[in-house]
């Protein structure tokens, strides 16, 4: 088989593998393959470089089986969109040969040449069954036609704007140490804590007796100083956060990563308000590697139900 049709196989599994519960284990899944070691590098690479799959971190050290540790392997929600949407398959996957059957949740890849599956890792079994609802699926012939209301909405978002937190973090960083800073940044979390416990106390002499009396005088100036505090910490956090950020998980160098190509995000109506993923693609500046990198946040319904 070629690299694209492996790509098509190992995708369709890792799709199983999130269907079934399974963490995704690089070496797990590398075993569940019974492929040659080179075969799957190449199948893995192709999934990746395509954004269908993403890492959060490659750790130094390699499996059992001689592959580089991975930390944070997971779908993106374009791998999904790929198994589950019949043109997204078709325009990442062009003259594959090969189409997808999806039984009770889960995928199996099925070669339109033979007639026959193909794929053998974590594969459901493929029976002559009537479904409804589920679109134009005729078995014996292997056709997949099926059918799927998307709820979701997809538009490009603005790249982030990087450009002073990177100057400041590498300037900062590089006079005063990330250690000073982390514990500055420390200090004044707990300083903004004790200054919010005083705010408390001098508008409400009678709360928290146990704790010194606070004039009431003070109370104005103690809520500009736990915003301060606040600001602070969040500066400073996100200044040695970014230098983290910003490190390439192959060369390893820190400020080397910069976004490339057009950020997508999309939109899923669920239950209570709206679930959020975004996608950012990086390019090292440093070796060429190339990652992507996902980002959630789910935002509540505010509005009263009448």
């Amino acid at each position: 088989m070629g690299i694209q049709t492996d790509s098509i196989e190992l995708l369709t599994s890792l799709y199983n593998f999130k269907q079934e519960g399974k963490r995704l284990e690089i070496e797990e899944i590398f075993k569940a393959t019974n492929w040659e070691l080179n075969r799957f590098k190449n199948a893995y690479d192709y999934l990746k470089d395509k954004g269908l799959i993403s890492e959060k971190t490659r750790t130094a050290g390699r499996t059992a089986s001689g592959l580089q540790r991975v930390i944070g392997l997971h779908l993106t929600h374009l791998g999904i969109d790929v198994i589950e949407n019949d043109k997204e398959f078709e325009n990442t996957f062009r003259n594959s040969h090969v189409q997808l059957i999806i039984q009770n949740g889960m995928a199996n890849v099925v070669n339109q040449n033979k007639g026959q599956a193909v794929n053998n890792i974590a594969a459901p079994k493929v029976e002559n069954v009537s479904h409804k609802n589920t679109g134009d699926i005729n078995y014996g012939n292997i056709i997949h036609n099926q059918n799927i209301t998307d709820n979701s909405t997809s538009y490009d978002i603005d790249k982030r704007d990087v450009y002073l937190l990177e100057k400041l973090s590498i300037n900062l960083i590089g006079r005063f140490g990330e250690k000073k800073l982390t514990l500055l940044a420390i200090i004044s979390l707990i300083a903004d804590v004790i200054a919010i416990f005083a705010v408390l106390k001098s508008f409400s002499p009678t709360l928290y007796s146990y704790l010194p009396d606070v004039p009431q005088s003070f109370g104005i100036p103690l809520i500009f100083a736990v915003v301060l505090l606040t600001t602070l910490a969040v500066f400073l956090i996100s200044i040695v956060n970014y230098k983290f950020e910003s490190r390439c998980s192959s060369c390893k160098e820190f400020y080397s990563l910069e976004e490339i190509g057009e950020p997508k995000a999309r939109e899923v109506k669920a239950r209570g308000g709206i679930r959020r993923n975004w996608t950012r693609t990086y390019k090292c500046k440093k070796c060429g590697n190339t990652e992507t990198k996902n980002f959630n946040d789910f935002i509540e319904n505010t509005e009263n139900n009448e």
